[in-house]
């Protein structure tokens, strides 16, 4: 039997954190909520690194125009991305 591991894991900011990103008409609209999760479900996600919020919310409103959805924009909690978003301390040794 194959060993399972982790690659990364994150948490999310609270609910009440997240922008909605919506570039599917002729404008971007922007929503401070939560996606509406009626039909529970995570269709897919993406990790983003970016400087700001703003830079996150362009680059949400760019996939949404091509994807055809509305996204939800919420920060990751901390620096728990380990290896994806800084070296460990051990690399630094």
């Amino acid at each position: 039997m194959q060993q399972c591991h982790v690659d990364y894991f994150a948490g999310l900011h609270p609910v009440w954190t997240a922008t909605v990103v919506d570039a599917r008409g002729d404008g971007l609209l922007l929503h401070d909520r939560p996606l509406d999760s009626a039909d529970g479900r995570l269709a897919a996600f993406w990790v983003v690194r970016a400087p700001d919020l703003d830079q996150a919310i362009t680059r949400a409103a760019e996939r949404s125009a091509v994807c055809g959805a509305a996204l939800e924009v919420r920060p990751l909690v901390g620096s728990l991305l380990q290896g994806f978003d800084s070296p460990s301390e051990d690399q630094n040794a």
